[in-house]
């Protein structure tokens, strides 16, 4: 199972603005959580409008 998900609610599009939350995850060690808040805050459309987040806004799968 997966132990977080980030959808969208409408079609956006070949992986519309995903690598803020990539790197944000990836390169600043943020919990998936502000990495999705970050997105939005970024003000890149699709992105602010249309991600929704399925679980723990906490988790961050680097950290055991």
């Amino acid at each position: 199972g997966a132990a977080a998900f980030v959808g969208a609610t409408r079609e956006t599009g070949q992986e519309a603005e995903l690598e803020i939350i990539e790197n944000s995850m990836i390169m600043n060690n943020t919990s998936i959580g502000e990495a999705l808040l970050e997105s939005k805050i970024a003000d890149e459309p699709p992105t602010k409008y249309v991600r929704v987040l399925y679980g723990v806004p906490a988790f961050n799968p680097y950290e055991p």
